[in-house]
């Protein structure tokens, strides 16, 4: 919506295009550690497939204030790995995932290049 909005103003769609969201749907999570992780590319990401503690990662070419976002719409709950073994997520164990449950919402902010802040919904 805030893409049209931004069009509606005189912004050229291709600008609106880079300061909107993107969303990727369906995606499989995979493996139970960083390395084998699905890796994230967009904004909003909506797993959709999952077994239990497979994970996703986050994108490694965030930075400071950067935000994305990932819905579990699975039955299972999923692991959202950093980007890098030397990333943080909650100021947790480098590298170490943070389990999200199904049905909930994590927005990661990327505080320093490789680390995060997290939001879970309730």
């Amino acid at each position: 919506m805030i893409k049209s909005k931004l069009t509606g103003t005189g912004i050229s769609p291709f600008a609106a295009l880079s300061i909107g969201c993107t969303v990727t749907n369906a995606i499989v999570a995979a493996g139970a550690t960083l390395a084998s992780a699905t890796p994230l590319g967009d904004d909003i990401n909506v797993v959709t497939v999952a077994t239990a503690n497979q994970g996703v990662s986050l994108r490694g070419d965030l930075t400071p204030g950067d935000n994305q976002k990932v819905v579990n719409y699975t039955a299972v709950s999923i692991i959202v790995y950093p980007a890098t073994a030397l990333g943080k997520i909650s100021n947790g164990v480098a590298g170490a995932g943070l389990a999200l449950a199904p049905n909930k919402v994590a927005r990661f902010i990327c505080i320093d290049g490789v680390s995060f802040a997290a939001l879970v919904s309730a």
